[in-house]
């Protein structure tokens, strides 16, 4: 995923990669060489600066020695800890951050959001990943006065609640991954992570611990994810959940319209007649897409967190 950020992020006009920073030096030398820029290794803040003004990439181990060169800081570790460790570092040098990290966001997200408010700059997480390409789809409903009943995702991989690094161990191999994130991403534990960044960003909350996962379609939707006295398996409207079925990999959000003027719009532009309906996103794009909250927030626009993710 680092690498492909960096990829991506030579092909954004107007942006330029001055640093890479991995705990083996020369992952982030290959990053940077296939992409054609010139990297450099440096030991200390003032080589950094200088390679960086020479129009070359500053390559290190130690985050603290190439913070400071950046504008903006995109965060991919996937590690809590270490997430934590360089959102401070960049908050200490009043940078922005974009993470594609949710497992930090869901942990002490709002209080990061809330440190960097207070520094006047910006922290989100990034576009590509389902929790902000949800939070824009929340946003998007809302302002057309639309009730959200229910924002989710399907699930990428199969459920196995007993998933342990050695059971997947294998099929990590043919996907070049981790088998211990492998294990997260089929236990359920990544899919708890992201919503709950989700919740934490919009306000949303759970119907029941651990959300329902319900086997559906993409048609079914709609009818599935509205209350029980709907037809539905929701006991509350505004909360997250998450589907298995052919609904991977994309996203979704059911929402509910009780405006009758609203209804004839939706019924004329072919939404159904209400007053539910379901809006579908097929696809999130994960590194290929982040790049763009690299802009949003060059420009002050994070895109999750939102306006209501905040201290408890």
């Amino acid at each position: 995923m680092g690498s492909g950020v960096i990829r991506q992020l030579t092909r954004l006009p107007g942006v330029r990669v001055v640093a890479v920073c991995d705990r083996v030096p020369q992952r982030a030398w290959e990053a940077v060489n296939a992409t054609g820029l010139v990297g450099e290794f440096v030991q200390s803040t003032d080589e950094a600066w200088r390679v960086v003004e020479d129009g070359r990439v500053a390559l290190a181990s130690e985050p603290s020695v190439v913070v400071s060169a950046a504008q903006a800081v995109v965060e991919a570790t996937g590690d809590p800890e270490g997430g934590c460790r360089i959102a401070l570092l960049t908050l200490r040098e009043r940078k922005t951050l974009v993470t594609m990290n949710v497992e930090l966001d869901a942990t002490v997200g709002p209080i990061l959001a809330y440190l960097f408010r207070a520094a006047e700059t910006a922290y989100t997480v990034g576009l590509g990943d389902e929790p902000a390409v949800l939070c824009e789809m929340v946003d998007f409903t809302r302002a057309m006065g639309l009730e959200v009943v229910c924002a989710g995702k399907g699930k990428n991989n199969r459920l196995d609640r007993d998933a342990t690094p050695a059971t997947v161990s294998s099929e990590a191999a043919r996907w070049g991954m981790s088998p211990r994130m492998l294990a997260a991403f089929v236990d359920g534990t990544k899919t708890m992570m992201e919503m709950a960044a989700l919740g934490n960003a919009t306000g949303l909350t759970v119907d029941c611990a651990g959300m329902h996962g319900p086997v559906v379609s993409r048609d079914e939707l709609v009818r599935v994810f509205v209350p029980e006295a709907n037809g539905g398996i929701l006991t509350r409207r505004g909360v997250v959940d998450y589907a298995i079925g052919n609904v991977a990999p994309g996203v979704f959000v059911v929402v509910r319209a009780d405006d009758e003027s609203i209804r004839r719009d939706l019924e004329y532009l072919r939404m159904g007649s209400g007053p539910y309906y379901a809006l579908y996103r097929p696809f999130h794009l994960a590194n290929l897409e982040v790049p763009l909250s690299v802009a949003h927030v060059l420009q002050g626009q994070p895109i999750l967190p939102g306006p209501l993710h905040q201290v408890p």
